[in-house]
């Protein structure tokens, strides 16, 4: 682990605590919580290099908690943590490389703009620190690798009832040293 991903998780930690505490003295049902799907698609230049195909797209799926606080109802910040739901594979013609996303722990600060129709988009802005797992199935051989990154996105919050609301978003997680890693993420949030 390098000494940014380390700060970075310093940061996040620090980001979460500020965030918990926020939502321990909640009142009026300022805090959050919730969950949602993700399809995310992993992308690598050096993996085109070693696909048979020259595919350099491995798709993923994770599950994710969901634990925030709405400082108005325009702006609110939020931890995240995602475990991995789902395994993709490519072959080099010698060898098999199945991934998985192994955790995906963030916090960000979320930009609502309110319609009065039930239906708001908002801008979501903060830091992930992504794990992805790497199994060579041939020799029996699985590594872990995370780093991190700012991540961006935007979504909808559609309202269900007056204490919950649907969320679909876009979301680029990591982009850097040749990776991109996005996702299309389906949820909903509960206040309490």
């Amino acid at each position: 682990m390098n000494a940014m991903t380390k700060n970075c998780g310093v940061m996040i930690g620090g980001i979460a605590m500020l965030l918990l505490s926020a939502v321990a003295s909640a009142q009026e049902q300022d805090g959050y919580f919730g969950g949602n799907f993700s399809i995310i698609n992993y992308e690598e230049d050096f993996l085109s290099t070693l696909s048979l195909d020259g595919d350099s797209k491995l798709s993923l799926k994770a599950i994710n908690g969901i634990l925030g606080y709405s400082f108005t109802p325009n702006l609110s910040a939020e931890a995240r943590i995602g475990f991995g739901a789902g395994k993709d594979s490519f072959t080099d013609g010698s060898f098999t490389y199945v991934t998985s996303i192994d955790t995906l722990v963030g916090a960000y600060l979320k930009a609502q703009l309110d319609t009065g129709s039930g239906i708001n988009p908002y801008l979501i802005l903060g830091f992930t620190e992504v794990s992805l797992e790497v199994e060579i199935t041939e020799l029996g051989f699985s590594a872990t690798d995370d780093d991190s990154d700012t991540s961006f996105g935007v979504g909808i919050l559609g309202k269900i009832n007056d204490g919950s609301q649907w969320s679909l978003e876009y979301m680029n997680y990591y982009d850097k040293e040749g990776v991109e890693i996005t996702g299309i993420n389906l949820g909903a949030l509960a206040k309490f």
